[in-house]
């Protein structure tokens, strides 16, 4: 029994260890900085649709940092582990998540700017409710308490942006709003990352010449 126990600890902690490399904060902060672009952009007069052409491509690209940063940093280091069912399939929802989030965000964005999204919806409040609580089932349902912080960064990140602009503020809405938290969110995420590099080194292989 007392080994049953210890080889679920063992799993536990690797399963653990797959979320210290910081990429999700990390792609997370490129969401966040992206909608400092946009939000710029706008500021500066860019026209929707061009501002559209722009955002939206980089903010799909940004996918690809946690597709690559684990191929080519956390496994290297960490292995290919062989995870439960049920862990393999928290991980592939959490990706889906990700893109589902990419999705929902850019629509909305777009629904906005558009005139096609209702005036009549308090979206000043319902926004930030549906970002927090996004973070806050992926870090229930994946042992992650630190996507917390980062949902606490995004709902407040719409609040800060609805204040500044009921200032009358014109230029800076974008960089208060998005750009500061998402600078946070990248510290925390490379942080993370250098912290991982140092738990976890590249493991060399070594040929045998005989």
């Amino acid at each position: 029994m007392t080994e049953q126990i210890n080889l679920k600890e063992i799993e536990k902690k690797a399963y653990t260890s797959f979320f210290e490399d910081g990429l999700y904060e990390i792609i997370f902060a490129h969401f966040m900085l992206v909608g400092f672009l946009s939000s710029t952009l706008s500021e500066t007069g860019v026209s929707d649709i061009i501002r559209i052409s722009i955002y939206v491509p980089i903010m799909f690209l940004g996918i690809l940092i946690v597709y690559f940063g684990k191929k080519y940093i956390t496994i290297p280091r960490l292995g290919i582990a062989k995870f439960r069912d049920d862990r393999i399939k928290r991980i592939n929802k959490l990706h889906v998540y990700i893109i589902a989030f990419v999705v929902v965000s850019v629509s909305i964005a777009v629904a906005s700017m558009t005139g096609n999204l209702n005036k009549n919806i308090p979206m000043t409040i319902i926004i930030p409710i549906i970002l927090f609580s996004f973070f806050a089932i992926a870090a229930w349902y994946q042992n992650y308490p630190r996507f917390l912080i980062t949902g606490l960064l995004y709902a407040s990140s719409e609040l800060i942006y609805v204040f500044v602009e009921s200032k009358g503020v014109v230029l800076g809405k974008g960089l208060l709003a998005y750009g500061v938290p998402g600078v946070i969110i990248l510290v925390i995420g490379i942080n993370s990352l250098f912290k991982f590099l140092q738990k976890y080194p590249k493991v060399k292989v070594e040929v045998s010449n005989g």
